[in-house]
């Protein structure tokens, strides 16, 4: 094998330790909440233990409202700037889309073979592409830049790639926890293992509700240009459906009569496809944090006047030294 066969092997080998170590993690983790909701069950049920239980449920739940109001108000802030914003791409859009439209689907210099690719266009609603893809038109991605220009400032700083923006929906998420720094208990056995358990919820809901964010983001964005090709679709349809002498500047004319007869609404409809695809996922992961953790709060109470006989303060130790090694 060479050097380059070497290093791709390599790189599979890393990539393949990084993902066993990230699974091991998980699933220690796991281990390590189920063990920490025993342990919390350990101390006699006498008055003040059950006292402290049931005031440590209330104070989760107050922080969990409390939480979800301030997460509401960062999707409120959020979206009225991408409304804003989208408003704007659809005045934009309304006044350059014929335009546009006429650009994209004029023929080279001569014509020659441009009739071939108009029909080819309009066969595939809207999108044409050479064999060897020297050359790509889509009417719709043309028809949609002027929103998407208009919005990738708030996508890049909602939906980052890396690094924090202050704006990320991922930190958000990150930071929303229902364990509050100003704990009004003493610090105590039962209270340090239902943190455990609690904290080990959270990060789990949190990886994925983290996942879906980064599926829905790309689902937003091309809600879009799937929303004109919609709103075009029958245009498409009657001027591919034409034959015969003239047919290229028929259906060129067609083409360009249908945008501007449609160019309002059609770009009215993208963007409160937008808005209500953004609106869906802030409902989602609301819903997601405070069903989840309401339950996580009830499990942690689950073992209130039980008695066991199985101390795993040990267990829950070598765990949480096998997750530093695990992080190093």
């Amino acid at each position: 094998m060479n050097k380059l066969t070497y290093t791709y092997l390599d790189g599979l080998r890393n990539l393949n330790k990084s993902i066993n170590r990230e699974l091991t993690r998980d699933y220690v983790n796991k281990a390590k909440g189920v063990l920490s909701l025993i342990q919390s069950g350990q101390l006699d049920p006498d008055k003040k233990t059950i006292e402290m239980k049931i005031n440590i449920r209330i104070k989760f739940e107050k922080n969990l409202m409390k939480s979800l109001i301030e997460l509401d108000k960062y999707f409120d802030s959020i979206y009225n700037d991408l409304e804003q914003h989208l408003s704007k791409g659809v005045d934009e859009s309304v006044q350059l889309c014929v335009a546009s439209t006429k650009a994209l689907i004029a023929p080279n210099k001569d014509g020659r073979g441009f009739h071939k690719i108009l029909g080819a266009l309009c066969k595939n609603y809207g999108c044409y592409w050479s064999k060897n893809w020297d050359v790509v038109l889509d009417l719709n991605k043309t028809l949609a830049k002027h929103l998407h220009k208009c919005i990738d400032d708030d996508f890049c700083q909602i939906f980052p790639v890396t690094g924090k923006t202050g704006k990320s929906m991922q930190e958000q998420i990150d930071k929303f926890s229902i364990i509050q720094s100003d704990s009004a208990y003493p610090s105590s056995d039962i209270l340090h293992y239902i943190h455990n358990f609690i904290k080990i919820e959270e990060t789990k809901l949190k990886a994925a509700l983290n996942r879906d964010i980064v599926d829905m983001k790309m689902d937003i964005y091309s809600s879009i240009k799937i929303t004109i090709l919609n709103q075009m679709a029958s245009c498409y349809q009657q001027a591919a459906a034409v034959t015969g002498t003239g047919s290229m500047k028929i259906k060129q004319d067609l083409l360009i009569s249908t945008v501007d007869n449609v160019k309002q609404d059609m770009f009215n409809k993208a963007k409160m496809e937008v808005l209500q695809r953004f609106n869906n996922l802030k409902l989602d992961i609301k819903s997601a944090l405070e069903h989840e953790l309401q339950e996580a709060i009830e499990r942690s109470q689950s073992q209130t006047g039980k008695k066991t006989r199985m101390d795993v303060s040990r267990e829950i130790e070598q765990l949480e030294r096998l997750l530093d090694q695990l992080s190093d």
